[in-house]
């Protein structure tokens, strides 16, 4: 039986007769599955009994149908489905019974809608009738993206040249995060950010640095320059939107082509052994994901496992033997799929030798993780995670969540084969853990940068460091070698002198725990406050301690302790660098036939206690005038120092050779700066402590002497000399100046200025580091690194002041002058370019300090004035402007008119940061380029500034910027189409604002859009929009065989068309009204397209929000809406439908706030007659006061059209590429 609506529409019904009899009489009781045409069940009652309706698990509806005393039948909810639709009833007349169940459409699709009823009254089997019910019509792609094409915000400077300096605060100057690409789980982030700072970046909160680990890994190939820390985040769900959408992103593109590849490995005739290896691995890499819901809420495991189904059984026997693993991780990972495999493990608590994991080595080779002895058993992971990280650790360990809610730490083993390698040295291989939460704790992963915290886990923390106290002995000192950073960070100054005692006084410096004992001691070094630094040196060199130390064999820890007096030494005394030349300097390494060696002898030695008021600090650290301690007697006094007698050894023939024992220096405090001359393959040149030289120096055995100095070179790069040190990155993010959420305007109005945060000075200094090599290859370079990288590791002591005031930024400077010149004309430009951003960035420093302009503090310099940022970009202009001249002038070429062009950008550099980015692009754009295109590029530059019209001159400083960009390959051209832009009489100032600023980030080719035929009128319109999507329009008529372009295309220019003729057509549509307004923002930060006001009576205004919708999006996305409002599962399409829909409620909310009159909904007036109710109800349920205006669908295809066709885009789509 078929029905009509009042639209003209057909209204399938599927008839069905509850009947016991008729049910009895039937050939075939059993379900019969037929394919779902309906839309409504209409059911002809005959006897009582209880109804059940379900698509797919969604009971549709359910209700008793029953006779009540009048003999009418009657509709009862039944009690197990409290909250289900009832049948709709449609006649209760006796021998007319009949009620009614709407199938929604898209509700269950691709499965089964299943009919129950249920006799009350009679024993028979209930009537069943199944139908299978169709899939989920396609929803288009391009329907489903953000309609926000083009970003309303502020975009980072061109090619990020300009990134590592800015106005805004350290924690606003956001680094950059990449995901892996292989393991889109793992993310990347830069070496020189703090765990603060990864948290704030990751999480937007500084206090989560515990949530999330550092994964020992190689950076992958495509990693971004400097992002050398990779990361896994516990608990993937907490990530800000931004990294979280990237994250989600990477997993979609790599989920897409795992299933590809896994279906053609189960597509195969057979699988050898080493595939179906290959298809265990991937499907356990895909467990651990287990963790990551995709938009829908569904995991990623269970992603992938769905989109295997009909290529596999369910347990997944033809793999044979190999399959135990991916069926046990199936088995404890997946919410949606079940395999036969029965955990034997035990529970809650795993029974040794339980396998909780794999690990995969690079090479595809794998072996069991097992646990061994339960170790811990505490109520949170944070607890479980105090005690296993600060347990003894011979092996590895790891901490795994139980059912009961416990978290339990269990030492582990690899079931290796004897003499086979470590599994964990094995930095590219992967740990697959069967049960969810499993925290793997690596032999010697320490966590630096966690505080002591607050509450029952800093008394925890004191109650694990008093017990080690308390029971490691100088023979026995193993409870304390375990003690991580934050445990140490407890020390009392008594207790941290106590432990150097009982390692020194014991065995543990030599023997097999050596190491060990040198690395905790570096960690109670690290861990000491800064003002409690200098009495413990004090002590320790009094005590004899150091000169234990210099006698130890442990090459490795003795550097990194080294390397940790000298950062604690620059974060606890001034530091004073004159030139180099002025510094002790020595050598180590093999330069020819000739050895280097050092002597370390030491001895005690006069010096004077001063009062510290009396002290200069500007002397530094020295003997013969130290700044007395509190208790301490100003006057004469004794101390440890060392001394350095250099040793040559030259071979001066195959058998034999000489060695040549020179005067030993003069005596050196152990924190006063020496000079070291690295020699050998790659010769560096370093600024140290004296202790630290001692102690890599000291080792007894020149084979391991070999082995520090190579290390020394690895550890004193940038990220090396302190990520070395501590295993952290360098920097601490501080608590912002200016408010959350405060606009960019704003934050450069305000009266108090951040100029150099933290982050931003790093940055600047660490671009260096990219040409570490290119440096190396001169003494000037290698001079140069070593300042650098003494100011690197100054960062590390997290003080700016220290850095601005010490003389270290003048000798960074005449050390980079030497470095250039010495490399020539060979320097690269990326070296020149980093280098003169040193350069320029000191000089800034020293310029607003020294005019009283700046106040150098921890967090960054404040300028009471405006001006700082403007500063250091007008200095490194002036810095490339004086190459270009002199460029051109040694050519022979004329340079008058270069000279007059960079005087006026100077000039106007100093008017606003923009300017001054322009300056500095179009400087250093120019002095990359020979002189004859030098002068070409600037004559250009001239010509384009001059061109420009009163309203359009606004627009330069991009357009300039944009110009001297290195990715932009031919800067004439883009500067020849910019002048047509600024100079056009009818392209109207509100267009050519906008395009200038597109231009101006790359978003628009100006020659291309030049090249369509869009005319005056079009161009205007489309230009002055800043969401018009220009690229994708060039994509679309550079490939026209592009079907996803081309629709994405086709959606764009249809609601610009619909924007458009709502425009233009403003007083046919809206009578009594006039237009005042486009893309107009609103008070609740929502954007409306157009504001009309009335004419009379109030006056008021109103917003119109055009939708260029067609009819089957428009069905389908309210389609979406209502099925979510009854509680239905959505997937991710009409999830994303959805969310359109309550964005539009969220705009004409906003604009029906008062004072403004109500909203308009601009619409195509092709709707079908049941998507017309719809949207109606839509509308009076969610935004009532909405008035719906349409515009006839012949229009906006013919509009759509004329865009199409002055694109240059193909205008047949049919059947496939045109």
């Amino acid at each position: 039986m078929a029905s009509m609506s009042a639209a003209g529409e057909e209204s399938r019904r599927v008839r069905v007769t509850l009947s016991a009899d008729a049910h009895a009489r039937a050939k075939a009781p059993s379900p019969r599955l037929e394919d779902w045409k309906g839309g409504v069940l209409s059911l002809r009652v005959m006897d009582p009994g209880t109804l059940v309706v379900k698509a797919g698990d969604e009971v549709v509806a359910a209700g008793g149908l029953l006779w009540g005393e009048s003999m009418r039948l009657r509709v009862e909810p039944l009690m197990g489905h409290p909250t289900a639709p009832l049948p709709r009833l449609v006649s209760p007349e006796p021998g007319r019974e009949e009620v009614e169940v709407d199938i929604p459409e898209a509700v269950g699709a691709g499965e089964l809608l299943t009919l129950t009823y249920d006799w009350d009254w009679d024993r028979k089997a209930p009537l069943e009738r199944t139908w299978r019910l169709p899939p989920m019509e396609d929803i288009p792609p391009e329907w489903l993206e953000d309609e926000q094409v083009e970003s309303e915000r502020e975009d980072t400077p061109e090619d990020g040249e300009d990134g590592a300096l800015t106005v805004l605060p350290a924690q606003e100057a956001s680094f950059p995060v990449q995901v892996d690409p292989e393991r889109p789980e793992l993310l990347w982030v830069p070496g020189y950010a703090s765990r603060e700072d990864i948290a704030s970046r990751l999480f937007g909160d500084g206090a989560a640095a515990g949530a999330f680990d550092l994964v020992p890994r190689s950076p992958p190939s495509s990693a971004a320059e400097g992002l050398q820390v990779c990361v896994r985040v516990r608990h993937p769900p907490a990530l800000v939107p931004q990294v979280l959408a990237a994250l989600r992103s990477a997993l979609e593109a790599q989920l897409e082509a795992d299933v590809a590849w896994s279906r053609s490995q189960l597509s195969a005739a057979a699988l050898d052994r080493a595939a179906a290896a290959a298809l265990v691995e991937r499907g356990l890499r895909w467990a651990q994901r287990s963790d990551i819901a995709d938009e829908a809420g569904q995991s990623y495991f269970d992603r992938y496992l769905q989109a295997l189904g009909p290529w596999r059984d369910e347990d997944w026997l033809f793999l044979g033997d190999a399959a135990e693993p991916l069926r046990k991780a199936v088995a404890l990972r997946s919410q949606r799929f079940k395999t036969g495999y029965l955990v034997m493990d035990g529970s809650p608590v795993l029974a040794p030798g339980s396998v909780v994991g794999r690990f995969y080595s690079s090479d595809g080779s794998n072996v069991q993780v097992r646990v061994l002895l339960l170790l811990t058993e505490e109520t949170s992971l944070e607890r479980a995670e105090l005690r296993v990280r600060n347990a003894p650790r011979g092996t590895p360990h790891v901490i795994i969540p139980g059912k009961d809610g416990r978290w339990r730490g269990y030492s582990a083993e690899f079931n290796t084969t004897p003499g086979a390698p470590e599994p964990l040295e094995n930095s590219e291989g992967n740990a697959y853990w069967y049960y969810p939460g499993t925290l793997l704790i690596r032999p010697g992963d320490w966590r630096p940068g966690l505080g002591a915290g607050t509450g029952r886990l800093a008394a925890l923390r004191r109650e694990l460091l008093q017990t080690a106290l308390a029971t490691a002995t100088p023979q026995q000192p193993q409870p304390l070698l375990a003690l991580d950073h934050d445990v140490l960070s407890l020390l009392t100054p008594d207790e941290r002198l106590g432990v150097f005692n009982t390692l020194l006084t014991g065995p543990a410096l030599t023997s097999d725990m050596r190491e060990d004992a040198v690395h905790l001691l570096t960690r109670v070094l690290l861990s000491t406050p800064d003002r409690e630094f200098p009495p413990l040196e004090r002590k320790l060199t009094s005590s004899g301690a150091l000169e234990k130390l210099l006698g130890s064999n442990a090459p490795d820890g003795k550097v990194l302790l080294g390397q940790a007096f000298t950062q604690k030494a620059l974060a606890s005394f001034p530091l004073v660098l004159d030139l180099l030349e002025s510094l002790p300097t020595f050598h180590l390494g093999r330069e020819g036939e000739t050895t280097h060696l050092l002597n370390v002898p030491h001895g005690r030695v006069s010096t004077v206690l001063v009062a510290p008021e009396a002290w200069e600090a500007r002397q530094g650290v020295r003997l013969g005038a130290e700044p007395a301690l509190p208790g301490e007697a100003v006057g004469p006094s004794k101390r440890m120092a060392l001394y350095f007698q250099p040793v040559q050894q030259e071979f001066q023939a195959r058998y034999f050779s000489s060695v040549d024992e020179l005067p030993r220096s003069r005596a050196l405090h152990p924190l006063e700066w020496v000079r070291v001359e690295v020699h050998g393959p790659q010769p560096r040149t370093h600024l140290m402590t004296a202790m630290e030289l001692a102690l890599l120096a000291s080792t007894p055995d020149t084979s391991l002497v070999w082995s520090a100095v190579s290390r020394v070179s690895e550890l004193h790069m940038v990220y090396g000399a302190v990520s070395a040190l501590t295993k952290a990155p360098l920097l601490t993010g501080r608590a912002s100046t200016v408010a959350q959420g405060s606009t960019l305007a704003g934050v450069r109005t305000a009266a108090v200025r951040l100029f150099v945060g933290r982050i931003s000075l790093v940055a600047a200094l660490a671009a260096v580091d990219t040409y570490r090599d290119e440096l190396s290859r001169t003494p000037e370079g290698r001079d140069f690194l070593a300042v650098h990288d003494l100011a690197m590791v100054m960062l590390a002591g997290r003080d700016i002041h220290k850095l601005a005031t010490s003389g270290i930024g003048r000798e960074l400077v005449n050390r980079s002058r030497l470095a250039l010149s010495a490399a020539g004309a060979r320097a690269s430009s990326g070296l020149r370019e980093s280098v003169e951003s040193v350069q320029a960035l000191v000089k800034t420093l020293e310029r607003m300090l020294a005019e009283g302009k700046a106040v150098a503090t921890p967090d960054g310099l404040r300028f009471s004035l405006p001006g700082g940022a403007e500063a250091f970009f007008a200095i490194r202009g002036e810095m490339a402007a004086a190459r270009v001249l002199g460029g051109i002038r040694g050519a022979g070429l004329a340079a008058d008119g270069a000279e007059k062009t960079l005087e006026a950008l100077k000039l106007l550099a100093a008017e606003s940061q923009e300017m001054a980015l322009a300056y500095g692009a179009v400087a250093r754009r120019a002095a990359a380029l020979p002189a004859d295109k030098a002068q070409a590029y600037l004559a250009a530059v001239e010509s384009l500034r001059s061109s420009a019209r009163g309203a359009a001159k606004a627009t330069l400083p991009g357009l300039l910027h944009h110009s001297g960009a290195p990715s932009l390959k031919d800067p004439l051209a883009f500067l020849k189409e910019a002048e047509w832009l600024v100079s056009h009489p009818e392209v109207e100032a509100e267009a050519v604002a906008e395009l200038a600023r597109k231009a101006g980030k790359g978003r628009v080719d100006l020659v291309w859009l030049r090249s369509t035929g869009l005319t005056l009128n079009y161009l205007n319109f489309m230009a002055r929009n800043e969401k018009t999507a220009w690229k994708l329009f060039q994509k679309a008529a550079a490939e026209p065989w592009n079907l996803a372009v081309q629709r994405r295309a086709r959606e764009q220019l249809r609601g610009i068309a619909m924007e458009m003729l709502t425009e233009r057509n403003a007083q046919k549509l809206f009578p009594g009204f006039r237009l005042t307004g486009r893309q107009v923002p609103l008070e609740g930060g929502h954007v409306i397209d157009n504001e009309i006001t009335a004419m009379i009576g109030l006056r008021l205004q109103h917003g119109v929000e055009a939708k260029g919708w067609n009819k089957d999006r428009w069905r389908m996305a309210l389609d979406a809406w209502r099925a979510g409002q009854r509680g239905s599962k959505l997937d991710k399409q009409q999830r994303a439908l959805a969310k359109q829909l309550q964005h539009l409620l969220d705009q004409l909310a906003d604009a029906a706030k008062a004072p403004r009159g109500d909203p308009f909904l601009v619409i195509t007036d092709k709707l079908s007659g049941p998507t017309r109710e719809k949207l109606t109800d839509f509308l009076q349920r969610n935004a009532r006061r909405t008035r719906v205006i349409e515009v006839e669908e012949a229009q906006i295809l013919e509009t759509t059209k004329q865009f199409r066709a002055a694109l240059k885009l193909p205008e047949d789509l049919t059947g496939g590429a045109p």
